[in-house]
């Protein structure tokens, strides 16, 4: 009988237990839900971010709805990589504290003495509040603390996710051409043609055909040439001219992409020739050039070795031979040919 009360009280004990544990479980769980914001502010109102590093610093402004870069000659940031870093901060909520103390955010490195980032969010001239970003305990974990709170947090985020380089904001995709509004692409001695979902290349004769995939390929390539950096706006002074094309839409409107050698400091060291030659060719001369977009007032510094590769393409680049039973292209008049010189 006794051994009996015992295994009872034992199975009542257990279901004590599972009951509080439960219930810290869904009491723990009713926090995270009502949990405040960790930053107290309205993003729609926000329209200045200043992102600090040890001797470094960014600002991102919104003007007209739309961000950029005051210290890169206003130019556009990539929109959707603004929104989504600024808005993962500001929608982060407040868990449950890893520090309380000052000596805590010290440790964490989150003060104004030391950080990883610091953020301050504006709404015209006034600050709305600051973050700091501090040492990461785990992968895409870091410590963060809003000014005037001692709490410190762990959130998920990487500071890389906040450069301090106005170039890794800058928008990429600024001179990007979208081939299905496309009419024509000219260049120096041949051009591509819009048929339908596919490019042409114009002039076919009787017993020639287009190489569709090398045609895709370079069409690949030509829609968006990657920029390094934002050089100047305005006026910049370049070499001669390597390479030259337009892009014409449908709407009739023409873009003309427009390369040149990048022309460095005469002042600034070049180092010494192989085999006594002459002197080399400076780093900048030698791998990059200056690329600038008719609709944009920007110089883009490109690697160079797309740009020669882009000038050697020749028509016949392009072209095969018609196979039997292949249905004959209409003949597409070449129209608009640019007059422009070649790589050298």
């Amino acid at each position: 009988m006794k051994r009996r009360i015992n295994i009872l009280v034992g199975l009542l004990v257990v279901q004590a237990v599972f009951f509080v544990l439960l219930n810290y479980r869904d009491s723990r769980s009713s926090v995270a839900t009502k949990a405040e914001a960790l930053l107290s502010l309205d993003f729609d109102k926000t329209d200045k971010v200043l992102i600090e590093e040890t001797n470094k610093k960014v600002e991102l402004t919104k003007k007209d709805g739309k961000w950029i870069l005051p210290t890169l000659f206003n130019f556009p940031a990539a929109s959707e990589k603004v929104t989504q870093a600024l808005k993962k901060l500001v929608e982060e909520k407040r868990s449950f504290p890893v520090g309380n103390t000052k000596m805590a955010a010290k440790q964490f490195e989150v003060t104004d003495e030391k950080f990883e980032r610091k953020l301050t969010f504006f709404a015209g001239d006034k600050a709305q509040t600051t973050l700091y970003l501090g040492n990461s305990p785990s992968f895409h974990k870091i410590y963060a603390r809003v000014d005037q709170d001692e709490k410190t947090y762990s959130i998920e985020f990487n500071a890389f996710d906040a450069p301090t380089n106005a170039k890794d904001w800058a928008d990429h995709d600024i001179y990007k051409f979208d081939r299905s509004k496309v009419a024509q692409i000219k260049f120096r001695d041949f051009s591509l043609t819009r048929d339908g979902a596919n490019f042409v290349v114009a002039g076919l004769t009787a017993d020639e055909a287009t190489n569709a995939t090398e045609v895709d390929a370079f069409i690949s390539k030509l829609s968006n040439p990657y920029f390094e950096e934002v050089l100047a706006t305005g006026t910049y002074e370049t070499g001669p001219q390597i390479l030259e094309y337009a892009v014409a839409n449908d709407d009739k409107t023409e873009h003309k992409f427009t390369y040149f050698e990048m022309k460095t400091d005469p002042k600034s060291p070049t180092p010494a020739a192989k085999n006594d030659k002459g002197p080399a060719p400076k780093k900048d001369e030698a791998e990059f050039a200056v690329l600038k977009v008719s609709e944009w007032p920007y110089f883009f510094k490109v690697r160079k070795a797309r740009v020669d590769e882009f000038a050697k393409m020749q028509r016949s680049t392009f072209l095969k031979k018609k196979t039997e039973g292949e249905a004959p292209k209409p003949d597409l008049k070449e129209a608009g040919q640019l007059k422009v010189p070649g790589p050298g």
